[in-house]
């Protein structure tokens, strides 16, 4: 009786070590998952914020662009204006040289 209780006692301790085995692996598996979940959330947290400097860059790039297209529109404006005015020179000298003569 009294070896069939150690045996027990052993077996009872077996079963114990390999649950506190099962548990701590299931603990470092879970920590692992956590991890890996938290790499993942910094990985797409760091692509986040890659992706808004990019876009912040472009919205900069684009009002450097309409700012540029703005000063060129205004040239080309100012350049018409001008051509206009040698355009209007240029018929009322042909027609006082028609009339002069």
């Amino acid at each position: 009786l009294e070896i069939e209780r150690k045996q027990i006692a052993r077996e009872q301790a077996s079963i114990a070590e390999r649950d506190a085995e099962i548990e701590a692996l299931k603990y470092r598996l879970e920590a692992g998952q956590r991890a890996e979940a938290a790499a993942e959330r910094g990985d797409l947290r760091h692509l986040l914020q890659q992706a808004l400097a990019e876009a912040e860059e472009a919205n900069r790039d684009r009002k450097q662009a309409q700012q540029e297209a703005h000063r060129w529109r205004t040239i080309a404006e100012r350049n018409m204006e001008q051509a206009s005015t040698w355009r209007i020179e240029a018929e009322t000298r042909a027609r006082e040289a028609h009339e002069a003569r």
